[in-house]
C-alpha cells in the first residue's frame, strides 16, 4: 500500500513537472469528456422544460461535433431523456437513484422516515430532511402533514444554501473553509446578521426564523449529526398557522428539537461538551 500511495505522488510530481510548468496536478489530469458531459448535466439541471441539442450547443459555446456522440451516451446510460416528438433532452432521475443508493444516504434515509413520519403527525405539521451540496440545499425526504390544508416542500427540491434554514444551521456546524466559502460574496449587515445567526444555532441548537421566501410559514430547524459529529442533514418543519391545528409553534419547536436528536442518536452521534470555535 504505501509502495502504490508512493507511486501516486511519483507520478503526479512528474505530471505537474511536464509542460510549460504552469499547470498544476489538477489541470495535467483534467478529462475533457467528462467536463464536457457534466456540463451538459448541469444545464439540463436548470432547464424545466428541457433543451434541444441546437440549444446545448448555443447555450454551452461548444460544437456541434462536440457534444452530439456525449448526448447521445448520457441517453444510452439513462443519464437523460429525449423527447421524440419535440426532439428535446431532459435530466433523468438517475443521478437522484444512484445518490439514494449510496449506502450512508440510505441508511439515513431508512431511519430518518419513521422518525419524520411520526414527528409530522404528533405536531400536524409537514417536515423535510434536507442535506447540503457544493452549492445548495437538496431535499432528501419528507413527511406530510396529516391535516387537509398543508405546506409541503417537494423531494429533491433545491434551495440557495443562505436563503434556506436548513442551510443556515448546517453551516453553523460546518468546517471554517466551507463557511468562509459560502460567504465569500455577502459582506457588510448581511454577513454580520448571518455570523449571529450561525451562533444562535450553536447555542440553541436550532433555529426558529420566518420565512424570506414564503409569507405566513416559520421555519423551524435543527442539524441532524452522525457518529463523528459532523452535521449530516437538516430536519425542518415549515410551520404554518392555521385554524385546525392544536400544536402551537412552541411546542413544534421542542418537538422537532427532540426528534433530530433522537435521529442524530440513532446515528451514532453522543453529544460532546465542546467551546463552540471561531465562525469564519
Amino acid at each position: 500500500m504505501a509502495r502504490a500511495r508512493r507511486g501516486v505522488a511519483e507520478a503526479e510530481g512528474s505530471a505537474e513537472n511536464t509542460g510549460s510548468g504552469q499547470e498544476g496536478p489538477r489541470d495535467a489530469y483534467s478529462v475533457p469528456a467528462l467536463d464536457k458531459a457534466l456540463q451538459v448535466l448541469e444545464l439540463l439541471a436548470d432547464s424545466a422544460e428541457g433543451l434541444t441539442i441546437a440549444e446545448i450547443v448555443s447555450t454551452t459555446g461548444r460544437s456541434m461535433g462536440e457534444l452530439y456522440r456525449l448526448v447521445v451516451a448520457l441517453e444510452r446510460h439513462q443519464l437523460i431523456l429525449r423527447d421524440e416528438e419535440h426532439d428535446r433532452y431532459t435530466l433523468s432521475l438517475r443521478l437522484f437513484e444512484l445518490a439514494h443508493r449510496h449506502p450512508p444516504t440510505e441508511r439515513l434515509l431508512e431511519l430518518a422516515q419513521p422518525i419524520m413520519d411520526e414527528l409530522s403527525h404528533s405536531i400536524e405539521q409537514s417536515c423535510h430532511l434536507a442535506v447540503l451540496t457544493p452549492n445548495s440545499v437538496l431535499v432528501l425526504a419528507a413527511a406530510q402533514s396529516p391535516l387537509p390544508m398543508q405546506y409541503n416542500v417537494r423531494v429533491g427540491s433545491q434551495f440557495p444554501i443562505l436563503e434556506a434554514s436548513s442551510g443556515i444551521v448546517l453551516l453553523a456546524h460546518a468546517p471554517s473553509s466551507l463557511v468562509t466559502r459560502t460567504l465569500s460574496e455577502v459582506s457588510g449587515p448581511a454577513r454580520s446578521t448571518l455570523q449571529r445567526r450561525f451562533e444562535s444555532v450553536r447555542q440553541t441548537g436550532r433555529e426558529s426564523v420566518a420565512s424570506s421566501v414564503v409569507t405566513g410559514i416559520i421555519n423551524l430547524s435543527a442539524p441532524v449529526f452522525d457518529h463523528r459529529g459532523a452535521p449530516v442533514a437538516a430536519l425542518t418543519v415549515p410551520y404554518l398557522a392555521q385554524r385546525y391545528a392544536q400544536t402551537p409553534v412552541e411546542a413544534a419547536e421542542e418537538a422537532l428539537l427532540s426528534q433530530s436528536r433522537r435521529l442524530s442518536s440513532a446515528l451514532g452521534h453522543r453529544k460532546r461538551a465542546s467551546k463552540p470555535g471561531p465562525l469564519a
